[in-house]
């Protein structure tokens, strides 16, 4: 069971990192990836405007992520002794 509480939390750490480091792929990353295969240039242009704080499902999940590997490492030092 606590090997469960270690994976499960390393998916919600591994997941709150990767939505962190999304806020800095470029905007325009798939009509960049998209142009690799079609010579059309296109008149889309992306607006960047801001909105509501990131923080609000990003440090949550990471704490609850940390949370769970370490009540995980602590059932299993506790069994072992």
């Amino acid at each position: 069971m606590h090997k469960w509480f270690v994976r499960i939390g390393c998916m919600l750490v591994a997941y709150s990192l990767l939505v962190f480091l999304s806020d800095f792929l470029p905007v325009d990353l798939w009509f960049a990836i998209s142009n690799i295969f079609s010579s059309e240039k296109s008149g889309t242009y992306y607006k960047v405007v801001a909105t509501e704080s990131w923080e609000t499902y990003e440090y949550p999940v990471l704490l609850i992520g940390v949370a769970l590997i370490a009540f995980g490492k602590i059932y299993v030092h506790r069994k072992n002794t």
